[in-house]
């Protein structure tokens, strides 16, 4: 669940928490997890990465956080984090 509240638990914009900490290691802001950075397996940076985050409604995939213009419905992470106003410093 992406939630645009700074304070909030799992929150994509919490900077200091695991959700959008530049040291999490489930955050999309951390470049040495799996799930941030150019490289990381699923990072939504990683333009080669298969199994980006998906963007869930009413639990039916509607989207990929992905920086790939090969996999359906993409949805940049840069100008998600930009639309909900997460600190992007990391990214």
């Amino acid at each position: 669940m992406l939630l645009p509240v700074t304070q909030a638990v799992n929150s994509i914009c919490d900077n200091l928490l695991d959700g959008g900490a530049a040291f999490g290691p489930n955050s999309i802001l951390n470049d040495f997890s799996v799930y941030g950075g150019p490289f990381g397996t699923h990072s939504p940076f990683n333009p080669d990465s298969l199994t980006p985050p998906q963007i869930l409604v009413d639990g039916v995939v509607v989207g990929n956080l992905t920086v790939s213009p090969f996999l359906t419905d993409p949805v940049d992470p840069a100008a998600l984090l930009e639309h909900l106003g997460c600190p992007v410093d990391s990214a």
